[in-house]
Protein backbone atom coordinates (compact mmCIF):
# COMPACT_ATOMS: atom_id res chain seq x y z
CA UNK A 1 0.00 0.00 0.00
CA UNK A 2 2.75 2.35 0.60
CA UNK A 3 4.53 1.57 -2.31
CA UNK A 4 1.92 2.28 -4.46
CA UNK A 5 0.83 5.79 -2.60
CA UNK A 6 4.62 6.66 -2.44
CA UNK A 7 4.91 6.29 -6.60
CA UNK A 8 1.44 7.89 -6.74
CA UNK A 9 2.77 10.87 -5.66
CA UNK A 10 5.57 10.98 -7.80
CA UNK A 11 2.92 10.06 -10.86
CA UNK A 12 0.94 13.48 -10.38
CA UNK A 13 3.77 15.55 -9.06
CA UNK A 14 6.48 14.92 -11.72
CA UNK A 15 8.79 17.59 -10.38
CA UNK A 16 9.52 16.02 -7.52
CA UNK A 17 11.52 13.69 -9.03
CA UNK A 18 12.94 15.80 -11.26
CA UNK A 19 14.25 18.20 -8.27
CA UNK A 20 16.84 15.24 -7.16
CA UNK A 21 17.54 14.63 -10.72
CA UNK A 22 18.90 18.38 -11.68
CA UNK A 23 20.61 18.54 -8.33
CA UNK A 24 22.51 14.91 -8.88
CA UNK A 25 23.38 16.54 -13.00
CA UNK A 26 24.62 19.47 -11.62
CA UNK A 27 26.74 18.05 -8.82
CA UNK A 28 28.30 15.54 -11.26
CA UNK A 29 29.13 18.15 -14.24
CA UNK A 30 30.64 20.16 -11.39
CA UNK A 31 33.00 17.34 -9.93
CA UNK A 32 35.93 17.81 -12.85
CA UNK A 33 36.00 21.86 -11.08
CA UNK A 34 37.23 19.99 -7.76
CA UNK A 35 39.52 17.77 -9.54
CA UNK A 36 37.88 14.09 -9.80
CA UNK A 37 34.84 12.16 -11.17
CA UNK A 38 33.12 10.08 -9.34
CA UNK A 39 34.22 6.42 -10.54
CA UNK A 40 32.15 2.99 -9.13
CA UNK A 41 34.74 -0.20 -8.86
CA UNK A 42 35.28 -2.76 -10.97
CA UNK A 43 33.48 -5.67 -10.12
CA UNK A 44 30.33 -7.11 -8.51
CA UNK A 45 28.75 -4.78 -5.56
CA UNK A 46 25.44 -4.81 -3.54
CA UNK A 47 24.30 -2.36 -1.09
CA UNK A 48 21.11 -2.13 1.42
CA UNK A 49 19.45 1.27 1.11
CA UNK A 50 16.32 2.49 2.49
CA UNK A 51 15.93 6.10 1.29
CA UNK A 52 14.23 9.00 3.60
CA UNK A 53 15.08 11.90 2.04
CA UNK A 54 15.88 13.16 -1.58
CA UNK A 55 17.36 10.06 -3.39
CA UNK A 56 21.04 10.01 -4.05
CA UNK A 57 22.31 7.56 -6.49
CA UNK A 58 26.00 7.48 -4.93
CA UNK A 59 23.48 5.65 -1.98
CA UNK A 60 23.58 2.36 -3.70
CA UNK A 61 27.24 2.57 -5.49
CA UNK A 62 30.70 1.24 -4.57
CA UNK A 63 32.21 4.52 -5.25
CA UNK A 64 36.13 4.36 -5.44
CA UNK A 65 36.48 7.72 -4.19
CA UNK A 66 34.94 5.73 -0.33
CA UNK A 67 37.81 3.71 0.03
CA UNK A 68 39.78 3.94 3.06
CA UNK A 69 43.20 3.73 0.98
CA UNK A 70 42.19 6.49 -1.73
CA UNK A 71 43.88 10.24 -0.35
CA UNK A 72 41.29 12.60 0.21
CA UNK A 73 42.50 16.02 -1.37
CA UNK A 74 41.05 19.19 -0.04
CA UNK A 75 39.00 20.03 -3.14
CA UNK A 76 37.22 16.48 -2.75
CA UNK A 77 36.17 17.36 1.25
CA UNK A 78 35.13 21.08 0.10
CA UNK A 79 33.00 19.43 -2.68
CA UNK A 80 31.20 16.98 -0.03
CA UNK A 81 30.79 19.46 2.44
CA UNK A 82 28.97 21.54 0.10
CA UNK A 83 27.32 18.19 -1.57
CA UNK A 84 26.04 18.14 2.04
CA UNK A 85 24.57 21.57 2.52
CA UNK A 86 22.57 21.28 -0.96
CA UNK A 87 21.48 18.09 0.25
CA UNK A 88 20.23 19.19 3.34
CA UNK A 89 18.84 22.11 2.22
CA UNK A 90 16.41 20.60 -0.25
CA UNK A 91 15.70 17.58 1.99
CA UNK A 92 13.27 19.69 4.03
CA UNK A 93 11.23 21.16 1.08
CA UNK A 94 11.42 17.81 -0.66
CA UNK A 95 9.99 16.40 2.71
CA UNK A 96 7.38 18.78 3.05
CA UNK A 97 6.28 18.89 -0.55
CA UNK A 98 5.63 14.68 -0.58
CA UNK A 99 3.91 15.19 2.78
CA UNK A 100 1.69 17.75 1.22
CA UNK A 101 0.77 15.54 -1.99
CA UNK A 102 0.11 12.57 0.64
CA UNK A 103 -2.07 14.86 2.25
CA UNK A 104 -3.94 14.94 -0.69
CA UNK A 105 -2.97 19.32 -1.20
CA UNK A 106 -0.96 20.12 -4.08
CA UNK A 107 2.45 20.70 -3.80
CA UNK A 108 3.83 24.34 -4.28
CA UNK A 109 6.67 24.42 -6.51
CA UNK A 110 6.79 27.95 -5.49
CA UNK A 111 6.82 27.11 -1.55
CA UNK A 112 9.89 25.01 -1.73
CA UNK A 113 12.27 27.41 -1.50
CA UNK A 114 10.59 28.41 1.81
CA UNK A 115 9.77 25.32 3.22
CA UNK A 116 13.66 24.30 2.35
CA UNK A 117 14.78 27.45 4.26
CA UNK A 118 12.54 26.88 7.38
CA UNK A 119 13.85 23.11 8.00
CA UNK A 120 17.39 23.80 7.15
CA UNK A 121 18.86 24.78 10.48
CA UNK A 122 17.01 21.85 12.13
CA UNK A 123 17.87 19.20 9.70
CA UNK A 124 21.80 20.17 9.44
CA UNK A 125 21.92 19.66 13.49
CA UNK A 126 20.36 16.27 13.30
CA UNK A 127 22.86 15.56 10.59
CA UNK A 128 25.58 17.03 12.15
CA UNK A 129 24.83 14.70 15.78
CA UNK A 130 24.50 11.92 13.63
CA UNK A 131 27.65 12.16 11.80
CA UNK A 132 29.42 12.73 15.08
CA UNK A 133 28.22 9.78 16.59
CA UNK A 134 29.15 7.43 13.85
CA UNK A 135 32.39 9.01 14.15
CA UNK A 136 32.83 7.98 17.30
CA UNK A 137 31.43 4.09 16.64
CA UNK A 138 33.94 4.17 13.78
CA UNK A 139 36.62 5.06 16.13
CA UNK A 140 35.54 2.72 18.88
CA UNK A 141 35.26 -0.05 16.08
CA UNK A 142 38.96 0.55 15.53
CA UNK A 143 40.00 0.51 19.04
CA UNK A 144 37.99 -2.92 20.22
CA UNK A 145 37.90 -6.21 18.16
CA UNK A 146 36.40 -9.52 18.53
CA UNK A 147 33.04 -9.64 20.55
CA UNK A 148 33.47 -6.17 21.55
CA UNK A 149 32.92 -5.41 17.99
CA UNK A 150 30.28 -7.66 17.60
CA UNK A 151 28.64 -5.80 20.83
CA UNK A 152 29.59 -2.24 19.64
CA UNK A 153 27.77 -3.38 15.79
CA UNK A 154 24.31 -4.88 17.96
CA UNK A 155 24.69 -0.75 19.65
CA UNK A 156 24.87 0.41 16.15
CA UNK A 157 21.51 -1.28 14.92
CA UNK A 158 19.93 -0.28 18.00
CA UNK A 159 20.56 3.81 17.10
CA UNK A 160 19.91 3.62 13.98
CA UNK A 161 16.38 2.72 15.51
CA UNK A 162 16.26 5.98 17.09
CA UNK A 163 17.15 8.05 14.07
CA UNK A 164 15.51 6.31 11.58
CA UNK A 165 12.14 8.39 11.32
CA UNK A 166 14.23 11.54 13.05
CA UNK A 167 13.96 13.86 9.91
CA UNK A 168 10.45 13.10 8.79
CA UNK A 169 8.93 13.29 12.20
CA UNK A 170 10.76 16.99 12.32
CA UNK A 171 9.18 17.80 8.97
CA UNK A 172 5.74 15.91 8.68
CA UNK A 173 5.15 17.15 12.41
CA UNK A 174 7.33 20.47 12.41
CA UNK A 175 9.21 19.31 15.32
CA UNK A 176 12.06 20.67 16.54
CA UNK A 177 15.14 18.67 16.85
CA UNK A 178 14.43 17.06 20.20
CA UNK A 179 11.37 16.13 19.48
CA UNK A 180 11.35 14.69 16.77
CA UNK A 181 14.21 12.33 17.97
CA UNK A 182 12.10 11.58 20.53
CA UNK A 183 8.62 11.10 18.39
CA UNK A 184 10.66 9.28 15.36
CA UNK A 185 11.58 6.84 17.98
CA UNK A 186 8.10 6.39 19.30
CA UNK A 187 6.63 5.57 16.42
CA UNK A 188 9.21 2.92 15.50
CA UNK A 189 8.98 1.38 19.02
CA UNK A 190 5.36 1.24 19.03
CA UNK A 191 5.04 -0.34 14.96
CA UNK A 192 8.51 -1.90 15.17
CA UNK A 193 6.87 -5.04 13.35
CA UNK A 194 4.36 -2.96 10.63
CA UNK A 195 7.86 -1.20 9.77
CA UNK A 196 9.52 -3.75 9.13
CA UNK A 197 7.45 -5.27 6.78
CA UNK A 198 7.69 -2.49 4.66
CA UNK A 199 11.39 -1.04 5.12
CA UNK A 200 12.51 -5.15 4.39
CA UNK A 201 11.27 -5.55 1.35
CA UNK A 202 12.59 -1.87 -0.44
CA UNK A 203 15.78 -2.99 1.13
CA UNK A 204 15.80 -5.97 -0.76
CA UNK A 205 14.28 -4.15 -3.63
CA UNK A 206 17.16 -1.50 -3.67
CA UNK A 207 20.29 -4.38 -3.21
CA UNK A 208 19.10 -6.10 -6.19
CA UNK A 209 18.99 -2.56 -8.00
CA UNK A 210 22.40 -1.93 -6.55
CA UNK A 211 23.70 -4.99 -8.04
CA UNK A 212 22.59 -3.77 -11.63
CA UNK A 213 23.72 -0.11 -11.50
CA UNK A 214 26.99 -0.82 -9.62
CA UNK A 215 27.40 -2.68 -13.21
CA UNK A 216 25.94 -0.18 -15.72
CA UNK A 217 27.46 2.73 -13.47
CA UNK A 218 31.28 1.62 -14.20
CA UNK A 219 30.24 3.46 -17.45
CA UNK A 220 30.24 7.40 -17.81
CA UNK A 221 26.97 7.01 -20.03
CA UNK A 222 25.58 4.56 -17.58
CA UNK A 223 26.05 6.57 -14.36
CA UNK A 224 24.55 9.32 -16.38
CA UNK A 225 21.43 7.47 -17.27
CA UNK A 226 21.07 6.11 -14.15
CA UNK A 227 20.62 9.34 -12.42
CA UNK A 228 16.99 9.79 -13.08
CA UNK A 229 16.13 6.29 -12.90
CA UNK A 230 17.19 6.42 -9.47
CA UNK A 231 15.78 9.69 -8.44
CA UNK A 232 12.59 8.02 -9.45
CA UNK A 233 12.78 4.65 -8.05
CA UNK A 234 14.40 5.95 -4.53
CA UNK A 235 12.03 8.66 -4.74
CA UNK A 236 9.07 6.41 -4.72
CA UNK A 237 10.87 4.33 -1.89
CA UNK A 238 11.43 7.68 0.18
CA UNK A 239 7.75 8.96 -0.38
CA UNK A 240 6.81 5.12 0.79
CA UNK A 241 8.60 5.35 3.75
CA UNK A 242 6.84 9.62 4.37
CA UNK A 243 3.68 7.38 3.36
CA UNK A 244 4.00 5.06 6.38
CA UNK A 245 4.69 7.39 8.69
CA UNK A 246 1.71 9.26 7.94
CA UNK A 247 -0.63 6.15 8.25
CA UNK A 248 1.48 4.92 11.72
CA UNK A 249 0.84 8.70 13.57
CA UNK A 250 -2.16 9.24 11.66
CA UNK A 251 -1.92 12.72 10.93
CA UNK A 252 -4.59 15.17 10.62
CA UNK A 253 -5.03 15.90 6.70
CA UNK A 254 -4.22 19.84 7.11
CA UNK A 255 -1.81 21.23 4.50
CA UNK A 256 2.14 20.45 5.90
CA UNK A 257 3.13 23.94 4.45
CA UNK A 258 3.98 26.26 7.13
CA UNK A 259 2.93 29.97 7.11
CA UNK A 260 6.46 31.00 6.74
CA UNK A 261 6.50 34.95 7.75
Amino acid sequence: MELDNGFRVLHKNRWIWLLPTVLSLVSLLLTPLFGFFPTVQRGIHIKFAVPTGMPDLDSILKLEQMNIGVPVRPQMLLFALISILVDTFFTGGWLAMVFAALRGTEPDKTDLWEQSRYFFSRLLLTRILTLLVGIFGLVLLAIFLGPLAFILLILAFVGLMYVFFWELAIVGEDLSVGEGFTRGYEVLRANLGEVLRVVLPIALYTAIISLVANLIAQYILGYVLLIPVWSYIGGGFSAAICALYERLTKLPTSPPINNLQ
